[in-house]
């Protein structure tokens, strides 16, 4: 029962904020998100309510490893989310280090049980691992994320983070896919996060 309010709880929070069309001044995004690992999630505008300092305009879309809350299982904290931007210039490392810290401050302020209003952007660290790589038209790099987690523990929490970013089709619009873990690269978790980078299409 316990399982089912949390899996609720996480679906009832990204549907409350739910855009059936996603449309600014007339330029709409299409995208399609189909979970090769049948995870749920939802999607809502940019910047989000909890981090209103992003620099980014637009739309957010994320997917929830089912044991995403349950402390102490391996997909804890494990999830994918992607920020499809109103622009289209590559980010640079500095860019993603700095809009991760508004974002991750934004929700251990904002979000959980365990939130603290109080929290300090200086107590978010976030670190690159190695230089951007390609992958076709995609571009990635990885980090290492110092957190606080407001879910459960009220504690900081180490994350990887794999962020990999591409245009839409349509060249209107940028993709910037974050897949999220405290598991380590070599995990077999990560296979499942990165089928869910791969599996995200935008026209």
């Amino acid at each position: 029962m316990y399982y089912f309010f949390k899996l609720w709880r996480t679906v009832l929070f990204v549907l409350i904020f739910a855009s059936l069309l996603f449309s600014q001044e007339g330029n709409e995004i299409s995208y399609s998100w189909p979970s090769p690992n049948q995870w749920q999630g939802g999607n809502f505008s940019i910047p989000p309510w909890f981090a209103e300092d992003l620099n980014y305009s637009g739309h957010e879309v994320l997917h929830f490893h089912p044991d995403y809350y349950n402390f102490g299982t391996e997909g804890f904290w494990s999830y994918n989310f992607v920020l499809v931007v109103n622009e289209t210039k590559i980010p640079t490392t500095e860019e993603i280090i700095e809009e991760t810290k508004l974002y991750f401050v934004g929700l251990g302020r904002t979000l959980g049980d365990k939130k603290d209003s109080m929290l300090s952007i200086n107590s978010i660290d976030v670190n690159s691992t190695g230089d951007w790589a390609s992958e076709g038209d995609k571009r990635f790099q990885e980090y290492t994320l110092k957190a606080y987690d407001s879910w459960e523990t009220g504690k900081p929490i180490v994350l990887n983070v794999r962020v990999t970013t591409w245009l839409c089709k349509s060249k209107k619009h940028r993709v910037i896919m974050y897949a999220v873990s405290p598991q380590n690269y070599d995990h077999k978790l990560w296979q499942q996060l990165l089928s869910e980078t791969n599996s995200f299409r935008c026209k």
